[in-house]
């Protein structure tokens, strides 16, 4: 394409129409005649391929009978045909059997007898073709045919390509001038007429176009162009209008800007302020412009811009940055501002732009902050337990002095650590995960920095922060003493377990061994009753009557004893209990007893509680059974009623109008064995109280007296109450 570049515009047209027809012509034709010579070619091995095959089945008698001569005839009659040069008939073990060869010189066969194939070599066409009868080959036939026909003919159609050719091409040449001349008529107008327009303007000039086609179009679309341009200038002219507008209402904004905002020429003088700069200085923006700040403030404290920084500004065009600068403004007070200083072409001349924004208050903000975080530091580092404040990763961003001092962690920083005896750095980092999310609490081993085990109750939590990822805050307080005193606890635990089971051993021999003298003493006494029958006198009868009773008591006493035992060590069944039901199979199975002493007792409705029931209902049996037992009245009266309940407790009545109790005494009641009447007056072992006593504490609760000799007694009880709604 760079060698028409220099080329007219006809030219060029010229040119790319003949390559394009010439390209054309030469692909059409060279398409067109490799079809035609390989149709040629195809057709000459077609016609080979028959004759062998004809002669072949010719052959085929005088070959299986071995007659050459008739053979030999048969392939005489292939001189009608001249361009077979040679024929040969090999018989099935590749031997020569008969041959007919028009041009006589020694042939080579470069295929095997046995190859059926058909090729192309030099001058020849070379054909080998099997002599079958029934799918039994008897021998093989050779023929190689002379290609000279073939080229002639071949040659005959070059010559005709060749003349269509150079026709075709110089009717290309005529087309080619007539379509350059259409083509570039147009154009050639065109580049004039934008010369004429360049020259003259384009106010009121447009090219007549009359043609439908894409030069038409080009002409519509050039004059639309035209109307653009003029339009647009139009448009400018409008907007320099308005930009001066935008100038002056700049100004209004930049004087409405809180910031100090200011344009500076080489020689330090003003070319632009706002208003906020002028109050700074105290003068009007008129008398501020094209003037320095020596001649208009000669009494401010400091020099925004140095003759260095105007150079480094506007003549190197660096920028310059200054975090604080300390002033005085025109009443005496001290401020700050921060100054960024960039180079900026203002009415075509290179100047400085200065910004300058007031951090008054932003200091001083960060010096409070700055003692806020000083105080949290100190009162961190004061606090007996570690602290620390991670970052998303696990990274360690804080820590404080407790830490440092036992741990050496100011070597945390910014680093993945893990101390913990027990836990991996994957463990960790899953925890603080779960941290983020909500705080979670645990306790760990950690090794401090002189290589001693202490443990640890932490927590970790998030510390949200707006717009930002959220931080893992944790605290840690040792329980090392703690743990140690756990230890000894649980020790003293497995001591009483074991005391336990030598005390459920021993009431095993209390129940069975100590026991079985007992019944035998029992036993004989009354054999010998029975034995001696009134052989006794009195004394003797009231003697054994004596022995037995007190071996009876001695066994009730025993019992009582394991009963006691029991109600301390036997696991309880703790679940929702109704209270009623417990009441009322008390009183059912003090049917006999109640209807013996002619008593009367009332059951209030009872709330559900948490409780084992069968521990319950013996606890009933036993202030029931007391408060009938312990009753002078003709009719006595036991009430059961709620003294008092709340969202978590009950406390149950158990009120009678018995022979009550003294003061003194009333504490003794709740004893083991602890009697105030002679056995004689009332029966029983004293046992009951106690055992009432040791349920109800097993259920978390407290039992009590109020009694007043001869005015009854109350005993009450607490119990954890059972939910409404359960999980």
């Amino acid at each position: 394409m760079n060698l028409l570049k220099n080329f007219r515009l006809k030219v060029k047209i010229n040119i790319v129409i003949l390559s394009v027809s010439f390209s054309t012509v030469v692909l059409g034709f060279s398409i067109f005649s490799y079809n035609t010579i390989n149709t040629y070619k195809t057709n000459l091995i077609d016609n080979g391929i028959l004759t062998a095959r004809l002669v072949g089945e010719f052959a085929l008698i005088p070959l299986t009978y071995q007659e050459e001569d008739r053979a030999f005839q048969t392939l005489l009659k292939l001189k009608q045909m001249p361009d077979i040069q040679n024929c040969m008939i090999y018989d099935e073990y590749g031997k020569l059997f008969v041959s007919y060869n028009q041009k006589k010189d020694n042939l080579v066969h470069n295929q095997s007898l046995f190859t059926d194939s058909t090729y192309f070599e030099g001058k020849y066409l070379h054909i080998y073709q099997p002599i079958n009868f029934q799918a039994v080959r008897y021998g093989i036939i050779y023929l190689r045919i002379s290609t000279k026909s073939l080229n002639y003919t071949i040659g005959q159609h070059g010559q005709m390509v060749g003349l269509v050719m150079a026709l075709l091409l110089i009717f290309s040449l005529f087309i080619s001038n007539y379509v350059q001349g259409v083509i570039s008529s147009p154009i050639i107008n065109l580049a004039r007429f934008t010369a004429k327009i360049s020259e003259k303007g384009t106010e009121g000039e447009r090219i007549l176009h009359d043609t439908p086609d894409e030069i038409g179009e080009l002409y519509q679309n050039f004059n639309y162009m035209l109307g653009q341009i003029e339009k647009r200038q139009a448009e400018n002219n409008e907007a320099r209008i308005k930009l001066k507008e935008n100038h002056r209402q700049l100004i209004e904004i930049i004087d409405a800007i809180p910031q100090l905002i200011y344009i500076k020429d080489i020689n330090n003088r003003y070319l632009l302020a706002n208003k906020r700069l002028c109050d700074l200085f105290n003068v009007l923006p008129s008398e501020l412009i094209g003037k320095t700040q020596k001649e208009i403030a000669p009494w401010f404290s400091f020099e925004l811009d140095k003759t260095r920084e105007l150079d480094k500004v506007i003549n190197k065009h660096d920028s310059i940055f200054i975090p604080e600068a300390e002033f005085s403004d025109y009443m005496g007070n001290t401020a700050f501002l921060q100054l960024t200083k960039l180079p900026f072409m203002y009415n075509g001349q290179n100047s400085l732009l200065g910004v300058g924004v007031d951090i008054t208050g932003v200091l001083r903000a960060e010096n409070a902050l700055r003692e806020s975080q000083e105080l949290f530091a100190v009162f961190m580092d004061m606090l007996p337990a570690a602290t620390f404040i991670k970052n998303s990763d696990s990274k360690y961003l804080y820590v404080n002095e407790y830490l440092k001092r036992n741990f050496e962690a100011q070597l945390w920083i910014d680093n993945l650590v893990v101390i913990n005896t027990d836990k991996d750095l994957s463990r960790v980092i899953s925890e603080d995960k779960k941290a983020i999310e909500a705080a979670t609490s645990f306790e760990e081993i950690l090794l401090d920095k002189h290589g001693n085990l202490r443990h640890y109750a932490t927590w970790k939590f998030p510390v949200k922060r707006k717009d930002k990822e959220p931080l893992i805050g944790g605290i840690a307080v040792e329980i090392t003493h703690r743990k140690r005193a756990e230890k000894k606890i649980n020790f003293f635990i497995d001591e009483l377990k074991r005391n336990n089971q030598e005390l459920a051993e021993f009431n095993y021999v209390a129940s069975h061994d100590l026991r079985e003298p007992l019944r035998t003493l029992t036993s004989y006494c009354e054999l010998l009753k029975e034995d001696a029958g009134d052989n006794l006198n009195n004394d003797a009868k009231e003697d054994l009557e004596f022995i037995v009773n007190a071996a009876r008591r001695m066994n009730a006493l025993i019992q009582d004893l394991l009963e006691l035992s029991r109600a301390g060590r036997v696991d309880m069944n703790r679940r929702k209990t109704d209270l009623n039901k417990c009441a009322t199979n008390a009183v059912k199975d003090l049917d006999s007893f109640i209807k013996e002493k002619n008593a009367q007792v009332t059951i209030e409705k009872l709330p559900e509680v948490i409780g084992d029931e069968m521990h319950l209902t013996r606890v009933f049996q036993n202030l029931i059974h007391n408060a009938i037992k312990f009753n002078n009245s003709k009719k006595p009266i036991v009430k059961i009623i709620v003294l008092d309940q709340t969202e978590y407790q009950v406390k149950i009545s158990v009120e009678d109008n018995g022979i009550g109790i003294d003061e003194e005494f009333q504490l003794q009641v709740f004893a083991p064995f602890k009697r105030l009447h002679p056995s004689g007056k009332y029966e029983g072992t004293g046992i009951g109280l106690a055992i009432c006593k040791k349920i109800i504490e097993r259920h978390g609760g407290k039992i009590e007296l109020y009694s007043k000799p001869n005015n009854g007694s109350k005993f009450t009880f607490s119990i954890k109450i059972a939910e409404e709604k359960t999980q």
